[in-house]
């Protein structure tokens, strides 16, 4: 919500099965100074009931963005497993990013930055 729409909540809820959202940027580029990029952001949902579909995504994905929660260790212990999975459905080249998220819970981390 943050990226696509600039809003936040307080108050949200897990997402169940896929989310989608669509956001554009301006990028300037060799010979075209305001070449807008759209990118799609698919929300799939980390728990384990929803892995059947979420693999089918990666296919054509040139990026991933794995996120945990810094409040919530199984998070990022389940991070190994999502690589995993993405080296076994995805392009051997696509570039994957860490994202350590819910930065406003801090006084409950249990995931300390260095180790993320």
């Amino acid at each position: 919500m943050r990226y696509t729409k600039n809003q936040f909540r307080v108050a949200t809820t897990p997402t169940l099965g896929m989310e989608f959202a669509t956001h554009a940027l301006s990028l300037p580029r060799e010979g075209e100074p305001n070449a807008v990029v759209r990118t799609q952001i698919w929300d799939t949902a980390g728990q384990e009931r929803y892995r059947a579909i979420t693999n089918t995504y990666y296919r054509h994905a040139i990026g991933v963005i794995l996120v945990y929660d810094i409040s919530e260790r199984e998070s990022f212990e389940t991070l190994e497993r999502w690589l995993v999975e993405l080296r076994d459905h995805a392009d051997e080249k696509i570039k994957v990013i860490l994202v350590g998220n819910k930065s406003d819970l801090e006084d409950r981390r249990q995931v300390p930055t260095a180790e993320g």
